[in-house]
């Protein structure tokens, strides 16, 4: 018995039986084709971890599997001819993936896709472990698609998808006038359906889609006998619970219908959004916490007999023998119900061979409404969030947008065409029953205008370049600020001056400015400018058969100014400031891989990433300067070595030294990381 087919995975099962679902006693055997690779890796690394967490996703040492695929063809053809996996960095790596596919062609297709990844993001250590956040997550997606071609003009689709996500995060909140550090859970858990249909109707081709999405988020912020992190305030916390769960559904349609009219008119629509069903979202929230104020004062119960304020039973017996403290429990809900309705447009027509006019038209709505009640407090009595003396709040948040585009796309020869556009676009919000006269504000942006342009040229075939430019006035109708002029010129530049080297060049332009009243406060001025150019330049190089080289740099400049606004009522001012970001950025890479004759293949490879400047705030009442350096430096170099055998093991390793050195070092740290692989292939 051949070592492959000891293995008990569900998947080597269901290839051990696909030749059996085809082929007939005595058949010809099937084409086999497939590899695996073992992968085993040390890591060592000194100085700070959370950080090399953030930039490794926390990669381990330990065996791993790092490569396996197979592909099935049967000898004759039946309800199978074809099955192919894929599997990487399965068994702990911070990115895991996996794949299947089986089916025979042009009847239909079965997919099952898999991935894992794990993220981390850690600032506490940068503040001295006080105020700060930390985000530890796994993400996990599972898909299962069927694709079936009824006919050569109808095809049919089913799917599901599930995501789901756990892990913790711990974060700040400020209660009585102190920070307490919280805990929070992260799991949640997604379900999407979906049936859909391609098919042609003489010349019609229209796609239908229907997918139903399920989400569901529990999470529950918890702490005891926390002292918050002033501890020269009287704040204390006894308990704090926090338990809130989301959950909705989501029916989103599709469809779209492409056709010629004529020889020279080219037309396609599509609508999207819950033209079947609606948009659900429900949330439920219960809040207790007992705790001691600022002001030294018990808060968060009542005593059963005496109906003092407390915050444990110890309070309450004291003043009189058996009683105990109540908590006050607060709760919230909401319930939402929405409908959205994306349309979008292109027509082209054709005014001679080498001139046509596109017209583009995108039209956004989306209407949320539905009621809130709140007791956060516990006092049995409803907030009443609006102000209009009714605690039973009825909220509305309705979102209107809509652009229009058109354009004259020249080619005056075969190797030139440019194309020079105007658009405009129109955003509307209407909001109600939030109990803030800011948050209630409707907006109305008026027309947005821009002129978009863009140039390509292949007078050689060694030989592209691409331009385009777009400069626009925006208003900013949900945001702080309007309105605001953008523009910016992106060029890239493609050459293959002779057979195996290849370079190519790309710059960008940027600008953004702002100039007008604060909506948040109409007595201020708000101000904002923004630019920066990003540069960079790729050499890729084969010197025949045995090598090749590959270098790229990059830079980034960055600039911003920011008007903004200090709030120090308890200090009887309010001061206006600016805040500027100041950075620039610089990366290298470069790799060299070499074959020579023989079974050995070798790699070099290097990165170093640059980046420096200052992000400065500055204060004009009291003369606030806070100055923080920005200098981060990163540098990671590797080499690898493989040795293929004749009967299609291979070996081989690779070395890689990594460094990082911030500004601020507390987040410095280096480190190595080995790798061992072995393999074969069948």
């Amino acid at each position: 018995m051949d070592a492959r087919t000891t293995c008990r995975s569900p998947l080597w099962v269901l290839w051990a039986w696909l030749p059996l679902l085809n082929s007939p006693a005595g058949a010809e055997e099937p084409e086999t084709r497939g590899s695996v690779e073992i992968v085993y890796r040390s890591v060592s690394v000194d100085g700070s971890r959370n950080k090399y967490n953030e930039d490794f996703d926390a990669l381990e040492s330990g065996l791993r599997l790092g490569a396996w695929t197979f592909d099935w063809q049967p000898a004759e053809k039946g309800a199978l001819d074809y099955a192919r996996l894929d599997a990487r960095g399965l068994g702990g790596d911070p990115y895991e993936r996996a794949s299947a596919r089986l089916g025979r062609k042009d009847r239909y297709e079965l997919r099952l896709d898999y991935s894992k990844q794990d993220y981390f993001y850690d600032l506490f250590e940068l503040v001295n472990n006080e105020d700060g956040a930390r985000w530890d997550a796994v993400r996990r997606t599972a898909e299962l698609g069927l694709d079936v071609h009824v006919s050569d003009r109808v095809r049919l689709t089913f799917g599901f998808q599930e995501n789901a996500r756990s892990g913790t995060s711990l974060f700040m909140k400020d209660i009585e006038r102190d920070l307490f550090r919280l805990e929070t859970p992260l799991d949640a858990l997604v379900h999407r359906y979906t049936v859909g249909a391609d098919f042609r109707v003489g010349t019609v081709d229209v796609l239908f889609r229907q997918q139903l999405r399920r989400y569901d988020n529990q999470f529950d912020n918890m702490t005891e006998g926390d002292l918050g992190l002033d501890t020269g305030n009287a704040t204390a916390l006894d308990t704090y619970h926090w338990s809130q769960n989301d959950s909705g559904a989501t029916d989103l349609t599709t469809l779209r219908v492409h056709t010629p009219i004529g020889e020279r008119l080219e037309l396609t629509v599509s609508l999207a959004g819950s033209l079947v069903g609606r948009e659900e979202l429900e949330s439920h929230i219960r809040l207790t916490q007992l705790g001691t104020s600022f002001s030294g004062s018990e808060f968060g119960g009542t005593c059963a007999a005496s109906g003092t304020p407390c915050a444990s039973d110890a309070t309450c017996a004291a003043i009189m023998a058996g009683d105990v403290c109540v908590p006050h429990e607060g709760r919230g809900a909401v319930n939402l119900d929405g409908d959205t309705l994306l349309v979008s447009s292109d027509l082209q027509v054709d005014v001679a061979s080498n001139v046509a006019v596109v017209l583009q038209y995108r039209s956004l709505d989306r209407d949320l409404g539905g009621t809130l009640a709140r007791d956060l407090d516990g006092d049995g009595a409803e907030d009443d969030l609006d102000g209009d003396g009714n605690p039973a709040t009825t909220i509305r948040n309705d979102y209107r947008i809509r652009t229009a585009t058109a354009a004259v796309d020249v080619r005056p020869a075969k190797a030139v065409r440019f194309r020079v556009g105007y658009r405009r676009i129109e955003r509307e919000l209407d909001r109600d029953g939030f109990g803030d006269a800011q948050r209630d504000l409707d907006y109305d942006s008026g027309d947005d205008a821009a002129l978009v342009a863009s140039l390509h040229l292949k007078p050689k075939s060694w030989l592209r370049f691409d331009a385009d430019y777009e400069d626009g006035d925006v208003d900013q109708p949900f945001h702080a600020v309007a309105p605001q002029e953008s523009r910016h010129l992106r060029l890239r530049l493609k050459l293959r001056p002779k057979d195996g080297t290849e370079i190519g060049v790309s710059f960008l332009d940027f600008e953004r400015d702002n100039a007008a009243l604060d909506i948040r406060d109409p007595a201020s001025l708000w101000s904002g400018a923004a630019d920066g150019t990003t540069r960079s330049l790729e050499w890729r190089q084969r010197f025949g058969e045995p090598a090749s080289l590959t270098l790229r740099y990059s830079r980034q400049d960055f600039l911003s100014d920011v008007g903004i606004t200090f709030d120090r009522a308890g200090f009887g001012a309010v001061e206006d400031g600016r805040s500027v970001f100041d950075n620039e950025n610089t990366q290298f890479f470069g790799q060299l891989d070499f074959r020579w004759g023989g079974p050995w293949e070798a790699y070099a490879r290097y990165w170093g990433v640059e980046s420096e400047g200052n992000n400065l705030v500055l204060g004009s009442v009291s003369g606030l300067v806070n100055d923080e350096t920005i200098a981060q430096d990163f540098t990671h170099a590797e080499a690898g070595l493989v040795y293929r055998f004749g009967s299609g093991v291979y070996v081989g390793g690779s070395l890689a030294d990594f460094d990082y050195d911030d500004a601020n070092d507390r987040l410095d740290y280096d480190g190595r990381i080995l790798t061992l692989r072995f393999g074969t292939t069948f």
